[in-house]
């Protein structure tokens, strides 16, 4: 008997589970009672009454357990906080402007603005090299743009909110892989673009004037521009002769190096921008 009230006490302290354990030992033991002891003490309906009220007692448990789990624990799929969640900088930047990504990802570095400057340009950086074979023109000069920022910067040569401003404008036409003045017969075709960009002659390294960065890109002369039309006949060229899955395979990256040759006439240069072709996902 002193084990049921063990069970009993420890189990109105502890958990409940004890309890409904006790009783259902207690129905056990009631059961057995009237074979062991001469006076049974108990009615013969008494073990099954127990076993009752020790199977009431875990389903009171476990209705309060649910209600705990329902009330405190939710088993919903965790939710993003933001939609900018996890985003690369760069293209934070683009979407929710410079300061509120600065404030998004960069925030552990507050008012240190050597090492939120740094991190954004090696992000810029990083971008650079990594889309450089898409349109190395476009990019170099994207490069040399920021390594006049950099310059301006450690100079002290402009200021800070200065900095932000033209660092922001190069990290928008680096994520896109274009200039905000591009003319809509190149925007619709990264293909095109990157052909016309890298068929035009060599783009001087921005200059500075006084203690201003110049980043403003040479404009572009489309309409009637001997190079579209050259970049075109290529693109269309390309778009003819390409065999399926050519990438990789020698033979059939041969028929578009002959069609390539057919129209720059210079082995040096139909190398040159066969690379620049094989980067492109449309051809």
């Amino acid at each position: 008997m002193s084990v049921f009230v063990f069970l009993a006490a420890f189990g109105a302290l502890r958990s409940r589970w004890l309890l409904a354990l006790g009783l259902a030992l207690h129905s056990v033991f009631d059961f057995f009672h009237p074979h062991l002891i001469e006076n049974a003490g108990v009615p013969s309906w008494w073990p099954q009454f127990c076993l009752a009220l020790a199977a009431a007692a875990y389903v009171a448990y476990e209705a309060d357990m649910r209600h705990l789990i329902d009330t405190y624990i939710q088993a919903e799929e965790p939710r993003k906080i933001s939609p900018f969640d996890g985003m690369p900088l760069l293209e934070l930047i683009v979407k929710t402007g410079i300061a509120n990504a600065i404030a998004a990802q960069l925030g552990g570095l507050k008012g240190n603005k050597n090492a939120i400057a740094e991190t954004i340009e090696n992000n810029v950086r990083s971008k650079i090299i990594k889309e450089h074979l898409h349109d190395p023109a476009f990019y170099e000069k994207m490069s040399a743009l920021l390594d006049e920022i950099i310059a301006a910067r450690k100079a002290r040569a402009i200021e800070y909110e200065e900095y932000l401003k033209r660092i922001a404008e190069l990290a928008k036409k680096v994520e896109a892989g274009q200039a905000d003045d591009t003319p809509a017969e190149l925007k619709a075709s990264p293909g095109l673009r990157a052909l016309y960009n890298n068929l035009k002659k060599p783009v001087s390294v921005p200059e500075q004037s006084g203690n201003r960065v110049k980043d403003e890109q040479e404009e572009y002369k489309v309409s009637g521009d001997p190079m579209l039309k050259l970049a075109q006949k290529i693109d269309d060229a390309v778009k003819q002769v390409r065999p399926d899955s050519w990438r990789g395979v020698e033979p059939r990256e041969r028929v578009i190096k002959h069609a390539l040759f057919d129209i720059l006439r210079d082995e040096n240069e139909v190398e040159r921008i066969f690379l620049i072709i094989k980067a492109q996902k449309e051809y």
